[in-house]
């Protein structure tokens, strides 16, 4: 059996050129992205997260480009002054690995 090989993002900074803040948010984002997964809450996380997965994507990947869109539609939220957009974020997750612009 040949051994899967392991895809990474190229558009997710390396952990070794973080500052510490970033590190901190992306630490906190991960949370976020765990819990999703635990409570399966939306479920579009979790689908998405075993596709990924199934894809060949490690887990760690997996989660840092959940998290990508987490810090995302964040960000729309306080730029744009609406509530949680959740057609639009489950649409997100099922494009992964792509990403919006």
């Amino acid at each position: 059996m040949a051994s899967k090989r392991i895809k990474r993002s190229p558009r997710m900074p390396a952990q070794e050129s973080l500052s510490r803040e970033s590190k901190a948010v992306q630490a906190n984002i991960l949370k976020v992205v765990s819990k999703q997964l635990l409570d399966n809450d939306p479920p579009e996380t979790e689908q998405a997260y075993n596709r990924l997965l199934t894809e060949g994507y490690s887990e760690q990947t997996a989660r840092l480009l959940i998290g990508n869109l987490v810090i995302r539609e964040i960000h729309a939220m306080i730029g744009e002054g609406r509530v949680w957009d959740r057609a639009g974020s489950a649409a997100a997750l099922a494009r992964l690995p792509e990403l919006p612009d």
